[in-house]
């Protein structure tokens, strides 16, 4: 990775040339954006959940004065830009108290993984931008401009399948895909689905997971406004297709998690499928893979118990992904 290196001043010397009364919307957004300090967060003892925390590429630190400033709340997403760059990358926000205002504090490693640069010491100059997904690209614009956006069909009535990729685009590469198939494949069958998914692009040399992922466990309906609207709802069943990077390139794994009753059925169905994949029986997934939280986003928006996710290695997305998804298809169309 292309790191960019600034020379700082030390820390609260930083001077800042806009006031909060001169912040304007952008052109097509649908909030102002907020001067702040970028830091990093030197104290692993004091600042576990950025530096050392399952979530801590994702999280943020900012005062609960601040938060009122940005009209935010504990829990919600925010973007953080680097003035006089182009990076910009999507944070979940946690309250801390003892830091200056306006300031905003990142874990030591998430700078140059998440925003492509590198400090040691000091502040950066940026932004806090309110919005998640933009608001107003269209999908070729967020591609050609390396952006994140979210999409959505809801059926007018029909609560009975929703399909989610909250990781498409770059982020999980072919997720969005295998979401459509679905979809379409539904449609055709005439089951009135719905879908949610999400498309995040690569900025520069910096990966697209690292900038614009948000955990399925931390996603927040009321920062994305299209997933709001699903979020009034329950649905019989949903599945929601994901990637990860298997510690083998070569492997061919399938997860089948969540907590739908459904959720063993269509591992049966995937293994009668796919004999040669490796697609283990849920009591043997990790359970960073079985996707068992009340919380994660494919079952809170299922009626109890939950609904299911699909994890794929690269392998099986990049050689099998469709035949997975017809197959998966296949199998929720009897439900």
């Amino acid at each position: 990775m292309r790191l960019v290196t600034f020379t700082l001043a030390p820390r609260g010397t930083i001077q800042y040339l806009r006031t909060m009364s001169g912040d304007k919307p952008k052109p097509g957004s649908n909030a102002p954006t907020y001067p702040v300090s970028i830091r990093t967060a030197i104290r692993p003892s004091t600042a576990p959940e950025l530096n050392t925390g399952r979530f801590a590429r994702e999280y943020c630190y900012i005062t609960p004065a601040y938060l009122q400033t940005i009209h935010r709340t504990v829990g919600q997403h925010v973007r953080v830009s680097v003035d006089g760059t182009k990076e910009t990358g999507l944070f979940t926000v946690r309250a801390i108290s003892n830091l200056p205002t306006p300031c905003v504090e990142i874990g030591i490693d998430t700078l140059p993984e998440k925003l492509n640069l590198s400090l040691t010491g000091g502040e950066l100059a940026g932004r806090i931008i309110r919005y998640a997904p933009h608001p107003s690209y269209s999908d070729s614009l967020a591609a050609s401009k390396k952006d994140f956006v979210e999409r959505i069909d809801l059926h007018p009535t029909a609560r009975n399948f929703l399909i989610l990729a909250p990781h498409g685009g770059n982020i999980e590469p072919d997720t969005a895909g295998q979401a459509e198939t679905v979809y379409k494949a539904l449609q055709t069958a005439n089951k009135n689905p719905s879908r949610w998914f999400c498309l995040g692009y690569r900025s520069d040399e910096c990966d697209a997971d690292d900038r614009w992922h948000i955990t399925s466990t931390q996603i927040n309906a009321t920062s994305f406004p299209k997933l709001s609207k699903i979020a009034e709802h329950s649905f019989m069943h949903v599945i929601s297709f994901h990637g990860f990077i298997a510690a083998n390139a070569a492997d061919k794994i399938i997860y089948v998690g969540g907590l739908s009753n459904h959720r063993n059925g269509l591992r049966d169905a995937l293994v009668a499928a796919f004999p040669t994949l490796d697609i283990p029986a849920f009591a043997d997934v990790d359970s960073h893979y079985q996707s068992a939280q009340p919380e994660n986003i494919t079952n809170r928006l299922a009626v109890n118990p939950g609904g299911i996710q699909i994890e794929q290695s690269k392998k099986v997305r990049t050689d099998h992904g469709t035949d997975v998804a017809n197959a998966v298809a296949d199998f929720i169309k009897t439900l």
